[in-house]
């Protein structure tokens, strides 16, 4: 067991290392976190220590920067080599001072207005030429040729693969001459992904497979509800349930476009791939009544997890019907079991 002194002890002790409630004011906001503490186990007393505070203050900040949409430190050093700009560079593009890409880069949060300048940036070529015609005098002569290159490239290869992507998705959807296949609405990604986003911002730490069944719920609820799905998805038969048809070249797709980000965490003996929202949610995009849709399907479906969706789903017509690989019909919406 570690020691260290305790000034209350006044001499050196055991340590113990524990974990409890603590509360961090992150921007005048109070965070809660699973803190890691050290404690004297003579008197109780917490002792200091220096890796163990940064590590909850870093944790407070994540919760904090997830909850406001806020870009992190990785984050803004993608954007940066993405257009493969020095600190100096990107700060120059900008207008900013140095020292401000140099605290985001070590984890400082950014701004509301920095945060949705660089979000802009990340998602938006032309407007990365747009400053560089603004700023080029600020950049050094490295700086001006770097970016130049990094968007002819991207202009060229890209934007041409994200393209081919989206074309792709969208003849996926679209093969199907059946209506019933399609919900009775022509295919919309932008629906698709504002629902997906939609989903990412209500649920912390939504995992892939549940994701995927909550899109499946939401057209079909629409459909039993209105006669018409909220996307124009069509979906298949899975072996974790009806899933949207192309669904990994879709969340690649919203990955590249920076509309979503997701990652891996530990999960039992696996992993789960975890999705989160970059984008805002376009209210606008949908009606009163498919805002009421989703909120209904979020309300009955948030608290469970990934493998009782999949269980939930495979209980429902329009999976026991089918096939693997198989499309499938709006019309068992009709049948729908889990939700009304």
């Amino acid at each position: 067991m570690a020691k260290c002194y305790c000034d209350v002890c006044r001499m050196e002790t055991d340590v113990a290392e524990t974990e409890r409630k603590e509360t961090y004011p992150v921007k005048g906001e109070p965070i809660t976190v699973d803190a890691r503490v050290k404690v004297c186990t003579q008197c109780g007393t917490d002792l200091f220590d220096e890796d163990l505070d940064n590590a909850n203050l870093n944790a407070a900040f994540n919760i904090f920067r997830k909850k406001h949409g806020l870009l992190g430190s990785d984050d803004v050093r993608r954007i940066r080599k993405k257009y493969q700009l020095s600190q100096r560079g990107l700060a120059g593009l900008l207008g900013w001072s140095p020292a401000t890409v140099a605290r985001y880069e070590t984890g400082a949060l950014p701004s509301v207005s920095h945060n949705e300048q660089l979000k802009r940036l990340c998602n938006d070529p032309d407007y990365a030429r747009e400053l560089y015609e603004r700023n080029a005098s600020s950049l050094s002569e490295l700086d001006k040729k770097r970016i130049k290159e990094a968007l002819k490239s991207r202009h060229t290869a890209e934007d041409e693969a994200n393209r081919a992507l989206a074309s792709f998705i969208d003849m996926a959807h679209r093969k199907s001459k059946d209506g019933r296949f399609g919900g009775n609405r022509r295919f919309d990604l932008d629906r698709l992904a504002n629902m997906v986003v939609f989903f990412a911002k209500k649920i912390a730490d939504l995992q892939k497979t549940k994701l995927l069944k909550l899109l499946w719920y939401a057209d079909f609820l629409s459909y039993k509800r209105r006669g018409i799905g909220i996307t124009g998805a069509v979906y298949c038969h899975n072996h974790c349930g009806p899933t949207p048809e192309a669904h990994e070249a879709i969340l690649e797709y919203l990955s590249r476009m920076s509309v979503i980000q997701t990652k891996s965490i530990p999960c039992g003996p696996y992993e789960a791939e975890i999705v989160e929202a970059i984008a805002e949610f376009d209210e606008a995009m949908f009606t009163e009544e498919e805002v009421n849709i989703l909120e209904s399907v979020f309300k009955t479906f948030r608290h469970k997890t990934a493998s009782t969706m999949t269980t939930i789903t495979h209980l429902e017509d329009a999976y026991m019907q089918t096939s693997h690989k198989e499309h499938i019909s709006y019309e068992y919406a009709a049948g729908l079991r889990a939700i009304h």
